[in-house]
């Protein structure tokens, strides 16, 4: 993609699909109907930066694999125990949650530690993109991954921090209907 490696070319899409998923938890409780997008747009990134530290640790191009908590586990040890720490230390700054999110949970309680986040919402890329499909979804609690992925190849590939991506013009497509065209 664009003349980049391909371990980079992983990255500058993970950082989209991680910007999205941070643009869009903005204001998230006044517009839940963006709940599904945050979900799954932050699901895809760490996605994404984990198949990219696969490939940077291994070598290995990970395809057709979604399951976050397989793809973690394709991980150096020492690597897993990093991200785990820094994961495990956000999460316990979390809030409490409030009366109204511990009745919408319907008596389960949000993983504690990383691992129990990926057991549970290992599989969201997947689950949430269709989230009408099944009322059963699993409990999402992996927000702070995608930003601790980002950090942990960066402190790996520093020259990719300032990395700026410049796209030409985007093809435009003529108007299909007398509607669409312009006087």
């Amino acid at each position: 993609m664009y003349g980049l490696s391909l371990e980079q070319s992983i990255y500058v899409q993970a950082k989209g699909f991680h910007k999205a998923a941070e643009s869009l938890v903005a204001d998230l409780d006044k517009d839940p109907f963006r709940a599904t997008a945050t979900v799954t747009n932050s699901a895809f990134a760490s996605e994404l930066y984990l198949k990219c530290l696969i490939l940077l640790e291994t070598g290995q191009l990970m395809k057709e694999q979604h399951n976050l908590r397989k793809l973690f586990l394709r991980l150096h040890s020492s690597t897993q125990n990093t991200i785990e720490t820094e994961f495990d230390t956000e999460l316990a700054k979390a809030p409490e949650l409030s009366e109204e999110a511990k009745a919408h949970l319907k008596g389960r309680t949000p993983p504690k530690t990383l691992r129990e986040a990926l057991a549970e919402g290992g599989d969201a890329f997947i689950k949430w993109r269709y989230i009408y499909e099944d009322d059963n979804h699993d409990f999402f609690a992996l927000f702070p991954l995608p930003k601790i992925l980002a950090g942990v190849i960066i402190a790996r590939k520093p020259e990719w921090k300032d990395f700026k991506l410049t796209l030409g013009k985007l093809v435009t497509v003529p108007p299909t209907s007398p509607a669409q065209k312009t006087p």
